[in-house]
């Protein structure tokens, strides 16, 4: 499918799930000759479908050949085998995965009270972005993020503005969604 894809003038590729190292180097080998921007939302586990990622460093072999990686907190704690008690330990392990064609992480998911924290992280600059937090379960975020943040960036925006456009049209994607078969009955 990639290949079909890749034969098309085409402005960025959002990656996700990624399951063994025939598709990692495939995808690694392909990506040699795009030019484009890639985002990779990389998918260590799942709680939809009980997916977990079973080696680490096959998955970081990717990362020098994408532009940008929108992980969760706990992603990017199983990426550098460190901790995150506070905003600026999130600061630190991101700017350890910096580097190769990799020029930014956007971190996300840091809870606080009652908001969550954004962080874009690049070499030489640190942006935060606060929102409140949603109450309800929601499966798929970070892909939907992920494809709303290329989407953003494909169509002119900065990074820095386009976050939280994402970060909008994923609030809305939670708020719009339902459990199949029961409708929307929660909070938010």
């Amino acid at each position: 499918i990639l290949n079909s894809v890749l034969s098309f003038p085409i402005d960025g590729i959002k990656l996700g799930m990624i399951r063994d190292e025939l598709q990692i180097d495939f995808i690694i080998n392909r990506l040699k000759t795009f030019y484009n921007v890639v985002v990779y939302d990389p998918v260590l586990f799942t709680t939809a479908q009980g997916y977990r990622v079973g080696n680490i460093s096959l998955i970081k072999k990717l990362l020098n050949h994408v532009d940008i990686i929108t992980p969760n907190v706990d992603e990017l704690i199983m990426f550098t085998g460190g901790r995150i008690s506070k905003r600026e330990d999130v600061f630190e392990l991101a700017t350890l995965l910096l580097n190769g064609r990799l020029k930014a992480i956007v971190v996300k998911g840091f809870k606080e009270g009652d908001f969550v924290y954004d962080f874009l992280v690049e070499k030489n600059n640190i942006s935060t972005f606060k929102h409140r937090y949603l109450l309800k379960e929601v499966h798929g975020t970070g892909c939907h993020f992920a494809s709303a943040l290329l989407v953003n960036i494909t169509n002119g925006l900065t990074l820095e503005n386009a976050i939280p456009k994402a970060i909008d049209l994923t609030k809305k994607y939670v708020f719009n969604s339902f459990k199949l078969g029961e409708g929307f009955t929660g909070r938010i």
